[in-house]
């Protein structure tokens, strides 16, 4: 589907998680309101952080894919994130050939952390309590870095390089198998 062209202007013009400008609209009254402040954006599936720049709030869930950006000093700003109705919070980062290293920090609970599938992508830092955590298939990885609490399950996989795993996250529970570390 195609989104419509009257969204306000921090409503990115990428593949919609709204069915509507309406929706849209309700989700930054109700999430937002007395608990927000600065620019408010929507996820969706993009290949530039542009337009996330000024960012504060962060409604949805965001996919970064396919990008040429090297880190994700761009989401610097963001503070706050929130779901809307059945649909999930968070940021995935995968396929970024160019992305070295992905440095991130909120005030607030990110929601599902994802990063998969980053061929060059060899320190990761995470200062943020998080929902899940999911990291695999980073095969340049060699260290990573978590503080916070992780309140669901936290999966480490496939990162064959992974020489360190670090941080100060409250997390139940681990079992080692392999090359994979599981959390449930």
């Amino acid at each position: 589907t195609t989104p419509p062209t009257n969204y306000p202007t921090n409503y990115p013009t990428t593949e919609p998680t709204f069915a509507s400008k309406a929706d849209w609209i309700k989700a930054q009254e109700q999430l937002t309101k007395g608990k927000a402040t600065g620019k408010v954006c929507k996820g969706g599936y993009v290949n530039s952080l542009d337009q996330y720049v000024d960012c504060e709030t962060l409604i949805g869930f965001l996919t970064i894919a396919n990008s040429q950006e090297t880190d994700l000093s761009k989401l610097s700003k963001l503070k706050n994130f929130f779901a809307f109705d059945n649909q999930r919070k968070g940021i995935e980062v995968k396929y970024n050939t160019k992305m070295t290293h992905l440095e991130l920090s909120a005030q607030a609970n990110i929601g599902t952390l994802i990063i998969t599938d980053n061929a060059n992508l060899n320190k990761i830092s995470v200062k943020a309590d998080t929902d899940d955590v999911k990291v695999s298939n980073n095969k340049a990885l060699t260290k990573m870095q978590l503080n916070g609490q992780v309140k669901g399950g936290y999966t480490v996989s496939n990162n064959q390089a992974l020489k360190t795993i670090s941080g100060d996250s409250k997390v139940p529970g681990a079992t080692k198998a392999g090359a994979s570390l599981v959390i449930p």
